[in-house]
Order: C-alpha cells, then sequence, then structure tokens
C-alpha cells in the first residue's frame, strides 16, 4: 500500500500560539504544498506571493484563499479560511488533475471550552472515514477529541478509494485546533492504480498523505443523521451570498452548529447559491438554505461574494 507522508517542520506553528511580538490585531497565515511544487496564493482576490508563503499582517475574519499551480495541467484550489488575531492558519495542499483528486489540510485555531484541556476537531471530506491519532482508531469523522494531552500527535484519516492522510498537530491548552481535510480519490487508469510521486518535506509546516488502495472497492458513501435530501437553488440572492464549490461528494451538508458534530440540517447541491448572513467562525459560514431556515456550512467548501 502507497503512502505518502507530509512532515510538520516547525509543529509551533500548528498549535496556534500567540508569538512574541506578533500584534494581537494581526493575523497569520502559511500556505506549503506538500511536494514542494510553486503555485501563486491570492487573498481576497489580491496576490500576495507564492508558496510557500508565511505572512503575519493579514487582518482577522474570513477570508478567501485560492491558489493557482503553475503546473496548468492542474485544477486550482480556493478555499474560505479563518484568521484569527495573534494566530497563525496553515494550509497545505497537494494539487491533482482535478479537485477530487487534489487533497489536503486547513489547520485554525480559537479558543478551547475549557483552559486546561487541549482539543482537537476534526472534520473531512468525505466524511465518516476512520480517524486515527498515535496509531489508534478514534472513531469516524467528523469528530471533536478533547481526551488527548498537550503536544505533537498523528493524525491519520483513511477511506477505501482515497489517498490516506497523515499529518503532525500540535496541541495546546486552553485551544481548539480544527483540522479540516480533503482527501483525494486514487486515481485509476485501465484497472490499475495510477502510481503517486512521493513528495519531498515542505519546507514551511505542512500536514501529510498517505495512500491506502482497493481498486474494486467502491468509495464509502457516508450515510447521514437525519436522511435529508440535497437541494440545489441557482437562483442569484441579493448580496452577499454563498456558493457552493465542489465538494467531492456534489453536495455540501449544512449543519445546526459551526461545527462538524452538530446536527445535519440539510445538503446543498454543488453550485447552489444562498444568502450569507454575515457570520463566520472557526472556518464556518452561517447562511438561510431555505426561507426562514438557517444554519452552518464550511467554508472550505463554500465562496463568499460580497460584490
Amino acid at each position: 500500500m502507497k503512502k505518502v507522508i507530509v512532515l510538520v517542520l516547525a509543529a509551533v506553528l500548528l498549535s496556534g500560539c500567540t508569538f512574541p511580538g506578533f500584534a494581537t490585531k494581526k493575523a497569520g497565515l502559511q500556505v506549503s504544498t506538500s511536494t514542494g511544487e510553486k503555485a501563486s496564493v491570492f487573498v481576497d482576490g489580491i496576490s500576495v506571493g507564492q508558496t510557500p508563503l508565511k505572512s503575519e499582517d493579514l487582518k482577522p475574519g474570513s477570508r478567501t484563499i485560492k491558489l493557482v499551480p503553475e503546473d496548468t495541467s492542474k485544477a486550482s484550489y480556493e478555499t474560505t479560511v479563518s484568521l484569527t488575531g495573534g494566530n497563525i492558519s496553515v494550509v497545505n495542499w497537494t494539487f491533482g488533475k482535478t479537485l477530487e483528486e487534489s487533497g489536503g489540510e486547513i489547520f485554525e485555531l480559537s479558543k478551547g471550552s475549557n483552559r486546561n484541556k487541549s482539543e482537537l476537531s476534526i472534520v473531512t471530506n468525505p466524511d465518516n472515514i476512520i480517524v486515527k491519532v498515535d496509531g489508534q482508531s478514534k472513531g469516524f469523522s467528523p469528530l471533536v477529541l478533547d481526551d488527548l494531552v498537550e503536544g505533537s500527535h498523528s493524525l491519520t484519516m483513511t477511506a477505501p478509494g482515497f489517498i490516506e492522510r497523515t499529518t503532525n498537530p500540535k496541541l495546546v491548552k486552553g485551544y481548539r485546533l480544527t483540522v479540516t481535510t480533503k482527501l483525494a480519490r486514487e486515481v485509476m487508469k485501465q484497472g490499475v492504480e495510477e502510481a503517486t510521486p512521493e513528495p519531498t518535506p515542505a519546507l514551511t509546516p505542512s500536514p501529510s498523505p498517505k495512500a491506502s488502495v482497493k481498486p474494486t472497492q467502491k468509495p464509502i458513501a457516508p450515510p447521514t443523521a437525519s436522511g435529508s435530501s440535497s437541494i440545489k437553488t441557482t437562483t442569484k440572492p441579493p448580496l452577499p451570498y454563498v456558493e457552493v464549490k465542489e465538494t467531492g461528494t456534489g453536495w455540501l451538508r449544512v449543519r445546526a452548529d459551526a461545527n462538524g458534530t452538530s446536527e445535519e440540517l440539510a445538503k446543498l447541491d454543488v453550485g447552489s447559491l444562498v444568502p450569507y448572513l454575515n457570520q463566520a467562525t472557526n472556518g464556518w459560514l452561517k447562511i438561510e438554505y431555505q426561507t426562514g431556515k438557517q444554519g452552518w456550512v464550511s467554508g472550505q467548501y463554500a465562496v463568499v461574494h460580497k460584490e
């Protein structure tokens, strides 16, 4: 079984600590690629440089991040990241020929519910996949763990038909680290697994991919708690509004609260346009998914249109 691992070379940046001399009103962003390939980085449509990128002078809030690889045969990636003052959010991405064949992680930090505990929130696409911490199974995504000791851990997420990813987040007491992971589909060619080159460690902190393949087994079709059917709304609402981007599953879950473990209210088809309620927290966006009905969607698979 092929495995791809991305090393975290500077784990402190994933801990979400406030850095000495780092203005608390400013937020940081670090962007890298698993293979070290170059990509242009845009924040809210403005070019800020190339990968590997590290910026410590950004305005806190929900920001649209877009990565455009130099290799034009590969798919660009766009997502929304929640930046918080005094902390650095980390994006690590592995480009594929299509978005389905691409994968990566986003690390975002927020205050925890208990200052004496270190919390790890895990959100994945697809969800309902096996999560292992330090080699031990912890259940299926999405989930929140608050029984882990402070410090570095090995986090592995795997599903049949997808490339397994392993990251090395560092947890800190009093904080919740949210790791949002997208698994890339295994590429099959004439019934044979297509080789994936081993990446070299990025020069900046990055999480990691691994690959587990079962060529004859179809990807997991995750069950939903509510059994809700998907909704598609393509009529453009007044600004601001949210557009559901490609998710790899064809739809995006709407949840009751801004986390991956809360109740599922509905599913929005890719391409849906829904009113944005001008609230964002921990990478989640508050929307009106039907008239008079509100919920939250992951900003990793949605983009806010304000003008």
